[in-house]
């Protein structure tokens, strides 16, 4: 008796001991396991292309589509995959920048009412307001994919305070014309757009959703 008596007790110091570990572990993302299979095979490629042409829903954590680490996601990086599954090419993310690469991701979304195609919208981030009145955008990166929503990654940013807007537009000029989606992180209007300030730690991924594009009339 004595015996099981022991043993229960390990048992129960191993479920307080073990639990709240398994509890507080968070999986971290592989790139180029698109399909979260813990494999890298010809369904990651296949999921990547489709994702690419909008035949997928935004990803938690665009990074690890960007398997060239070239800071976009296209179909370059289909490519890159195919290579590696085949042909024993380099691992994905095998060029990227360190771990501790800070970046700003998130997802751009028309919003209630509105009705468009987001693909080729651009993302720009700005140090300041100035800046943004003026267009003079720090980086700017095209996002992924088509229809209502769709992805953006940008990546190697420098720590720090950024304001940030997305873009689509057919004209070409440094100013919003009818017909462009447009779209911002903060409040206001079309007629009255506020940006708000974000600041970007080193090493952080910074999560930054716009779902307030809108065309303008």
């Amino acid at each position: 008796m004595k015996g099981i008596r022991i043993l229960w007790l390990l048992a129960i110091g191993l479920m307080f001991t073990i639990g709240p570990l398994a509890a507080d572990q968070t999986p971290t993302p592989t790139c180029g396991d698109l399909d979260n299979s813990d494999s890298i095979d010809l369904s990651d490629a296949i999921h990547l292309f489709e994702y690419i042409f909008g035949q997928q829903p935004p990803l938690p954590d665009p990074s690890v589509a960007d398997v060239n680490c070239d800071g976009k996601i296209d179909i370059s990086d289909v490519t890159y995959l195919l290579a590696y599954i085949f042909y024993g090419g380099a691992e994905p993310c095998a060029d990227c920048p360190p771990e501790n690469s800070t970046q700003i991701v998130g997802t751009l979304t028309l919003a209630a009412g509105q009705s468009g195609d987001l693909a080729g919208t651009k993302v720009y981030i700005y140090k300041t307001v100035t800046d943004w009145n003026l267009f003079n955008p720090t980086m700017s990166v095209v996002a992924v994919g088509s229809g209502s929503t769709v992805t953006y990654l940008i990546d190697s940013v420098s720590p720090g305070t950024w304001f940030l807007d997305a873009w689509k537009s057919d004209s070409g000029w440094n100013f919003w014309t009818s017909g462009d989606i447009v779209g911002w992180y903060g409040s206001g209007s079309l007629g009255a757009p506020s940006l708000s300030a974000f600041s970007v730690t080193p090493g952080e991924t910074k999560v930054i959703n716009v779902d307030n594009m809108t065309v303008i009339p």
